[in-house]
């Protein structure tokens, strides 16, 4: 098993990195801004499980194939861009008077975009290739059981931090969808936020 100081030292990474501004923080808020704390909840959630599945991805060697064949990441990566434009045009098409959780998007599909979000960003299977082989002792036995536990531990913790932003953004956002002049301007802001996160992959 690992020992305390690993676990201390790992942990402590993921806290720092998981704070840190990035595309996954930046959806989770946006919905709670957007949809409210449930809205914040559930994208949080579907954050978390697409980073359990890339955390299988990587330990059962799909990771493996995708780096000799650098190709198939490209492939990801464009998939991944298309799905945010996508959302991009869901969002832009919709009317305003319909576009809340309750009436326009459900917590399936706000759990569904996280999860796709996360497992099409090729950035974050990069990450989980790059950052939790560096915890792994050949050692202590099976790597593929290691690399499960610390993704295992990465997305709790995560998806931890990744829930208090979305309650907090959701108590901002249950105050604004009370605003009518805001939600005039509500779904372009989602709108460009999608369309971003989409550019970024390209970046």
């Amino acid at each position: 098993m690992f020992d305390a100081q690993s676990l201390y030292v790992y942990v402590a990474a993921v806290i720092v990195l998981m704070i840190t501004p990035g595309p996954d923080m930046v959806y989770v808020v946006s919905n709670g801004i957007s949809y409210g704390k449930k809205g914040g909840l559930y994208s949080a959630l579907g954050v978390g499980i697409g980073g359990l599945m890339l955390t299988l991805i990587s330990a059962f060697g799909v990771s493996a194939l995708v780096e000799l064949f650098p190709g198939s990441l490209l492939l990801i990566q464009y998939a991944g861009a298309c799905y945010l434009l996508w959302l991009a045009y869901q969002v832009w098409r919709s009317s305003v008077s319909a576009y809340s959780l309750e009436n326009r998007t459900t917590k399936k599909e706000l759990l569904l975009r996280g999860i796709l979000i996360n497992i099409l960003n090729p950035k974050a299977l990069i990450f989980f290739m790059a950052f939790i082989p560096q915890f792994v002792n050949e050692e202590l036995g099976n790597t593929s059981y290691q690399i499960i536990f610390l993704g295992l531990l990465l997305t709790v913790i995560g998806t931890t931090i990744n829930s208090l932003y979305g309650l907090f953004s959701g108590s901002i956002g249950n105050s604004l969808l009370k605003n009518d002049k805001y939600l005039r301007y509500q779904k372009y802001l989602l709108c460009i936020i999608f369309a971003g996160l989409a550019i970024r992959l390209f970046f």
